[in-house]
């Protein structure tokens, strides 16, 4: 869940040079890209409320619950953002959508980053609990480096230009699969 997170993550920075004009358009990719800097306070703020939502959800029901919960909204939000259509089909509505799927994004990521951690150590076999968070992070780090070179691959100039989908969508296929192996968690 942690690797398919932070893919999804780390796609939305790789490809936002790619995305900027077709959500915020601008006369300059430098003013859409400027656009596109106001999700950051938006999805600063839905990270923590993420994190405090879904941490009272793993207290009071389950870690399970809240991990399934903050993986379906993630999957959910990223699926969004590689179907939504542009600017151009749809308006604002397309700029309005790419922005709360963004901030539905980092809102479960919030939790999701915080009730894995939590959830890896709670459930280190062993009393191993240092290893286990190394093992978190470095499966963190992986999702990032996917990410990247998934975006080296689509943003080829040979590529069509809107291959970035294809990035998005994997990762919402991946959080599908990423939620039906969390069925089984203790």
């Amino acid at each position: 869940g942690t690797l398919v997170e932070y893919y999804d993550f780390t796609l939305f920075t790789i490809f936002l040079p790619l995305m900027a004009p077709l959500f915020f358009p601008a006369p300059t990719l430098e003013a859409s890209l400027a656009r596109c800097y106001w999700l950051l306070p938006l999805t600063a703020i839905a990270r923590p409320l993420g994190g405090l939502f879904f941490g009272k959800v793993g207290d009071l029901l389950s870690r399970r619950k809240a991990l399934l919960g903050s993986m379906s909204g993630i999957a959910l939000a990223t699926f969004i953002i590689g179907v939504v259509p542009t600017y151009h089909t749809w308006g604002i509505w397309a700029t309005i959508i790419l922005m709360l799927a963004k901030v539905i994004q980092l809102f479960c990521f919030g939790g999701e980053f915080n009730g894995a951690g939590i959830y890896v150590t709670e459930h280190a076999e062993g009393h191993d609990e240092m290893r286990a968070s190394n093992y978190f992070l470095a499966i963190m780090t992986s999702g990032a480096l996917i990410a990247s070179l998934t975006g080296i691959i689509l943003s080829q100039p040979s590529m069509p230009i809107w291959s970035w989908r294809l990035a998005f969508l994997l990762g919402a296929l991946a959080g599908l699969i990423g939620i039906l192996c969390r069925k089984n968690l203790k």
